[in-house]
């Protein structure tokens, strides 16, 4: 049950009441043309407005990430399991994600039961074996609770009585179950997917949620579609006064009742938008058919469009890619390759309360997807990240030397030694984009900073460099980014 959520991982923030210095707030901009992004928008193109206020000092860059960039800056993983049954199909999935696109990144999984964290392995077959079984275990346990509900449908179903007692008992009972039915197993869980972003708060490099999604399914939906007919049938043999008023009730009810399969009224678009949005994670999604054992038509039947729609939308606004297919290996290529092209609209924060934001662009017929809004808890914990959040410093190419000095890392005692353990990369990409020069290392140290200079690096010419450096204690992330010119 969602109630249920856990996660291995505990983060404590000590809320410090005064907040000095500042934060940078990073907006996420996409553009469309169409279903085309739109390519070198320039700061002029838009006018910024934060709380009904012209906003001047802000910075514009151009990103472009793909999975499939493999010596890109850090990446950081989601696989989100949102299915009713557990087979063959989905273990292989898993085996072929952690064989072919994982090279040592942070992942989490996530199921309808629980948020699993793997931010540091070292074996893949044990990370494999541990990742099937857990999500094996979850979707076992998620099967029995949907089971019991539908026993509470077909209990439903099988004391209706074609009369005016017996519609409106229906109408009152069915309705109760499938609106609880709806929040607890078909809409996304919002608690989860504020988890996540927690989570990730503190971490910078490229996040991107990939979520294998079954067609939802409405519990006996031919068998609600008979009674909802034979409940007509009593409505418009209606003759007697007194019949005709209850009558034009069930009608109502029957009315109410066939709007709430249709989910978008409830659906908690914008929130879940705006989250994903603000945290700038890709939400990319896999629909497949369930393989359900023995299968009736007659007991389940596809959820109308418009819950596809819904996540269409959000995979959409937040540069993701959307794949339809049974083939679940295939339909992950496809969202490996899939590039996304956004801006990030960097400007200072100075000041912790709640922002909304708007753009007012210059050119009407493009669409444009950002987060219009940023709560006062996101805008303080820019403020507590910064102060918990690895440093990179002190950066020289002297002699083709590349130096740069780490600090701020969390470090632990153990065995009667303090010590903090970081994973560096350094990489280099010629003007072409072509990886010139890589290295890197697992770093124990016992000192609160450590300086590093590399032996001198065998490049002429100007080049975009990168240094990466996570924190496997304090959990957090840094990408320090320069063109230099060797």
């Amino acid at each position: 049950m969602r109630k249920k959520i856990f996660c291995l991982l505990i983060v404590v923030l000590v809320i410090i009441p005064l907040y000095s210095g500042e934060g940078i707030l990073k907006i996420p901009l996409r553009v469309y043309n169409g279903s085309h992004f739109v390519k070198d928008i320039k700061r002029d193109s838009f006018m910024l407005m934060i709380n009904g206020e012209k906003e001047n000092s802000f910075w514009l860059d151009q990103k472009l990430r793909s999975i499939s960039k493999k010596d890109a800056p850090l990446k950081y993983f989601i696989l989100d399991f949102n299915i009713f049954n557990y087979y063959k199909d989905v273990e292989e999935v898993i085996d072929y994600f952690v064989d072919n696109i994982l090279i040592d990144e942070p992942f989490l999984v996530a199921t309808r039961e629980k948020i699993y964290v793997f931010f540091h392995y070292n074996s893949k077959a044990y990370l494999k074996s541990k990742v099937k079984k857990v999500v094996k275990g979850d979707t076992i346990r998620f099967e029995a609770e949907t089971k019991s509900y539908y026993r509470k449908f077909k209990k439903i179903i099988k004391q209706f009585t074609p009369d005016k007692e017996g519609c409106t008992n229906f109408i009152e009972r069915y309705q109760k179950e499938w609106e609880i039915y709806k929040v607890r197993y078909v809409y996304p869980d919002m608690r989860k997917y504020q988890l996540i972003c927690n989570l990730l708060a503190n971490k910078e490099g490229d996040k991107y949620l990939i979520s294998f999604q079954h067609r939802q399914i409405i519990p006996l939906y031919e068998d609600v579609q008979k009674i909802m007919r034979e409940m007509y049938n009593f409505v418009s043999s209606a003759v007697e006064e007194e019949d005709q008023i209850r009558a034009a009730m069930i009608s109502n009810g029957i009315s109410n009742l066939k709007k709430s399969f249709l989910l978008s009224s409830s659906f908690p678009l914008k929130s879940l938008t705006n989250l994903l949005l603000s945290n700038n994670i890709v939400f990319d999604l896999v629909f497949f058919n369930n393989k359900m054992k023995n299968k009736s038509e007659s007991e389940y039947s596809n959820i109308s469009p418009d819950m596809e729609k819904l996540l269409r939308e959000v995979s959409l606004k937040t540069g993701g890619s959307v794949e339809t297919t049974d083939n679940l290996i295939k339909a992950l290529d496809k969202i490996v390759n899939h590039e996304d092209l956004y801006y990030l609209i960097s400007l200072k924060i100075r000041k912790v309360k709640d922002l909304k934001i708007k753009l007012k662009a210059l050119n009407k017929s493009f669409h444009y997807y950002y987060p219009d809004e940023y709560k006062k808890n996101f805008i303080k914990n820019l403020f507590i990240l910064k102060r918990k959040m690895v440093k990179i410093e002190n950066f020289t190419t002297n002699k083709k030397q590349i130096g740069f000095s780490i600090s701020n890392f969390k470090m632990v005692k153990k065995g009667g030694k303090t010590f903090g353990v970081l994973k560096v990369s350094v990489l280099a990409f010629d003007k072409t984009g072509k990886l010139a020069y890589k290295t890197g290392n697992l770093l124990n140290s016992v000192k609160k900073s450590i300086s590093i200079k590399l032996p001198p690096v065998y490049l002429n010419g100007n080049f975009k460099l990168y240094i990466t450096v996570r924190d496997l204690i304090g959990e957090s992330s840094t990408i320090f980014e320069k063109e230099v010119k060797f």
